[in-house]
């Protein structure tokens, strides 16, 4: 997280890399992962990640909370980022963030 935290991008990316070679079905570790692959302009590579997630553990609202980021704000595709949302909102816990 030191990485992740000190906006290093590139080295968290790496240091995913290595946590997801000991366990690949992390869901956190993707979805961290995945924002850092937003913050470097890889918005596919963030999809798959939100993706793999989701479907690892799908009551993560991380992972579809940041789906629908990446659809609205990177992608400019409202259908996905609507629908990745409806899933988060229809699972989340209610407060600040739904």
């Amino acid at each position: 997280h030191n990485y992740f935290d000190s906006n290093q991008y590139v080295q968290a990316v790496e240091a995913y890399d290595k946590a997801l070679e000991l366990d690949g079905n992390d869901p956190n570790v993707l979805t961290d992962q995945g924002v850092m692959f937003r913050k470097l302009g890889w918005y596919d590579r963030a999809v798959q990640n939100f993706r793999k997630a989701n479907q690892l553990n799908s009551l993560h609202t991380q992972s579809l909370y940041n789906l629908g980021i990446v659809y609205r704000y990177d992608l400019n595709d409202f259908e996905k980022a609507i629908e990745a949302w409806e899933k988060f909102l229809s699972i989340a816990p209610p407060g600040p963030s739904a």
